[in-house]
C-alpha cells in the first residue's frame, strides 16, 4: 500500500474511534469513518479536529496547491464561513463552495469541473481557450 493510501486509526481520550480507508476518487483519497456515541462538548471538538486534519490532508493531495488549486485552504475558508456567516444557510454555503449535489447544473464547465464564479469555464479551460484565441489572432 502506497503512502498515499495509508490507513489511520485514531482514538480520542474518551475512547471514540476515527479511522480511514482508501477511497476510489484518486491516489490520495481517503474515506473517513467514526464511532461517535454521546460525548461531551470538549471531546466533540477533539473529534472535529481529527476529522478536519484528515480532510485537509485529502484536499491537499487531491487538489495540490503547487498545481494551482487551493487544497486545504478552501476547506479552511468553508469552515470559517460556516462559523462566521450565521445568516447564510449551510446548504447555500455548500453550493457556494461547489460541493457535489449542492450547486446548479449550469455551474459546471464543459469538462465537468466547477466553473469559475460568473463564468462558463473552469480555470484550466478558460486558460486553454485564451491561449487558443491568442494563437488564432497572431
Amino acid at each position: 500500500m502506497s503512502e498515499l493510501k495509508q490507513r489511520y486509526k485514531l482514538r480520542t481520550p474518551t475512547g471514540e474511534v476515527v479511522y480511514t480507508e482508501p477511497g476510489k476518487n484518486g491516489p490520495g483519497d481517503m474515506k473517513i469513518f467514526t464511532v461517535f456515541p454521546r460525548i461531551p462538548w470538549m471531546t466533540t471538538l477533539h473529534y472535529m479536529g481529527i476529522v478536519l486534519r484528515l480532510k485537509g490532508m485529502v484536499e491537499d493531495r487531491n487538489y495540490p496547491p503547487n498545481r494551482g488549486y487551493e487544497g486545504a485552504y478552501k476547506l479552511l475558508k468553508f469552515i470559517r464561513d460556516c462559523i462566521v456567516r450565521r445568516t447564510t444557510p449551510i446548504k447555500e454555503l455548500c453550493a457556494e463552495y461547489e460541493m457535489p449535489g449542492y450547486g446548479n447544473a449550469d455551474t459546471r464547465c464543459a469538462c465537468g469541473q466547477p466553473a469559475q464564479p460568473g463564468q462558463r469555464w473552469c480555470k484550466a479551460c478558460a486558460e486553454a481557450l485564451d491561449l487558443f484565441d491568442a494563437a488564432r489572432t497572431t
